[in-house]
């Protein structure tokens, strides 16, 4: 039975994606750890640069000092918020590579997967695909390369094509990195 998801790429969906891929490609400890690197980085400089100006070194070091610790400031800022960093930068290039309002139609089977966006006529098999995942919203599969499919649950023909495709998706995807969340 074939399947055909067809939408327009939003910044929504592309938004969707985007947080599909990150949780994907970096596991949960991997975001634990930015998380508390950039902690200590904003909390651990936020009290030194106080302490600096509260105790006033000599006239040469404070500057050094504050704009060190500034830095290290920054640093964990943009840790701590680097999920939505990431979602911010590939939003930007999105809208200068022209993706924005283009047309995406991918047609599922047991088999495999087709596009046009594959840049051929072949349909990919569902084992091709390294990392992948079932989400709520989508369903997103990544290229060994790192470029990434989504298939969001919208642009199905119906609620029956997309739970049909889900159910194809976890028997064919390759069972180690299948996260389904429903």
């Amino acid at each position: 039975m074939t399947h055909v998801c067809q939408y327009k790429m939003t910044s929504t969906e592309l938004r969707r994606a985007v947080c599909a891929r990150h949780k994907q490609v970096y596991a949960w400890h991997w975001r634990f750890a930015h998380v508390f690197i950039g902690l200590l980085l904003v909390v651990g400089c936020g009290i030194s640069m106080v302490r600096v100006m509260e105790v006033g070194y000599a006239e040469g070091a404070t500057p050094m000092f504050l704009s060190m610790y500034g830095l290290f400031f920054l640093l964990g800022v943009i840790l701590l918020c680097y999920k939505h960093v990431a979602v911010v930068v590939q939003l930007m290039n999105a809208k200068k590579s022209g993706l924005f309002e283009k047309e995406f139609k991918y047609e599922t089977s047991m088999d495999g997967i087709a596009s046009e966006a594959f840049g051929t006529d072949v349909t990919l098999a569902w084992r091709t695909f390294r990392q992948n995942g079932v989400e709520r919203d989508g369903i997103i599969l990544i290229l060994p390369g790192g470029a990434f499919h989504w298939l969001p649950k919208g642009g199905f023909e119906n609620e029956a094509a997309w739970n049909e495709t889900v159910e194809i998706a976890r028997k064919r995807l390759p069972k180690n990195d299948v996260d389904l969340i429903n």
